[in-house]
């Protein structure tokens, strides 16, 4: 059964990345730089912008003013792993090709690509999670039921909470916008241009005064139903996000929780950076190392069939912790 095109690496690898996914809106958002590393530690430069003057303009032939920038430190951790797989049965593999021939290897490929499709959709489901969790400063997740934090570095100033609960229609959310980017942009020198919330934020939005008259009541809650969109305020592009992830308790969870905002600058602008690993699997029946994602498939007995597996290992990681806000709307 394994002598099936379609279950051969170059196949499942080409099949794997060029189905169509289904999309999401952070990482589909956030087409950040990836760094390649050999292995599955995860290593970047953190940086913190120094609280200097500005420079002073020079006469002709004065010599050049020396500015220290940026503290640097060099960080490291480990990457989360995806290992999952299927099982395609020999009796359904069976009915997919006529023996010693490949008559039938289209339809085993057909039917290797939705499965496949099931396995990435999964996989980039795990990447949309970890990225809104490193949006809160400190990356979580759980490996073999144990609970992993990585710290990013972000500053608790840029944690900040409302002084009045945006539950109450005339609360001054316009103020409290404007207070939480002054944070990010004198800490890191960046604007925050994209804030992300759910539901719950996106009713307080709609029934609060100022923004109502701001925005215009009925045209926001028609734009909010339709396009997911609230728009700006105070020079940030608001959007709701309600998607979820199925956790180990069978439970949804939101990545962008109830209450919360992210806000972030434009995804273009180096503050954020994905780490992608290499992983070892068998081809051959012998053990190679490829980069992420590793597909490959290994025959089994009882029941008897093919076991196709998806193994990657990757991290988010904030280059410019101080760069984000992740803030509180209801003390």
């Amino acid at each position: 059964m394994a002598d099936i095109d379609a279950l051969q690496y170059d196949s499942m690898i080409g099949t794997y990345e060029t189905v169509k996914e289904t999309q999401l809106k952070g990482i589909d958002f956030y087409k950040a730089a990836v760094a390649p590393v050999d292995g599955d530690i995860a290593k970047w430069d953190e940086e913190t912008l120094r609280r200097v003057a500005d420079a002073e303009l020079k006469s002709r032939g004065a010599p050049s003013g020396s500015k220290n920038l940026l503290n640097l430190r060099e960080r490291a951790s480990n990457m989360a792993y995806f290992n999952e797989s299927f099982l395609a049965t020999g009796d359904d593999l069976n009915n997919l090709r006529q023996s010693g021939s490949n008559a039938k290897d289209a339809a085993g490929k057909s039917y290797l690509s939705r499965n496949l499709l099931a396995l990435k959709n999964m996989e980039r489901r795990t990447r949309e999670r970890l990225l809104f969790s490193t949006f809160t400063g400190i990356l979580s997740y759980t490996l073999n039921g144990i609970a992993v934090t990585v710290n990013m570095g972000t500053a608790g100033a840029n944690k900040p909470t409302a002084a009045v609960t945006w539950a109450t229609a005339s609360t001054d959310i316009v103020s409290d916008i404007t207070a939480w980017k002054a944070i990010a942009e004198e800490a890191s020198g960046r604007v925050l241009t994209q804030a992300w919330i759910n539901d719950t934020v996106a009713g307080y939005l709609l029934k609060n005064d100022s923004i109502t008259a701001w925005l215009g009541g009925t045209s926001l809650a028609e734009r909010i139903m339709k396009t997911g969109q609230i728009g700006m305020i105070a020079g940030v592009n608001f959007t709701q996000y309600d998607g979820a992830y199925i956790d180990g308790a069978s439970a949804a969870q939101k990545f962008v929780p109830d209450d919360k905002i992210f806000f972030t600058p434009p995804a273009d602008e180096g503050w954020l950076a994905y780490q992608e690993g290499t992983v070892a699997i068998v081809e051959d029946n012998e053990m190679i190392v490829v980069p992420t994602p590793g597909i490959w498939n290994q025959t089994m007995s009882d029941p008897v069939g093919e076991k196709v597996l998806v193994k990657s290992c990757f991290l988010p990681v904030l280059v410019a912790p101080d760069a984000i806000v992740y803030a509180d709307t209801t003390p």
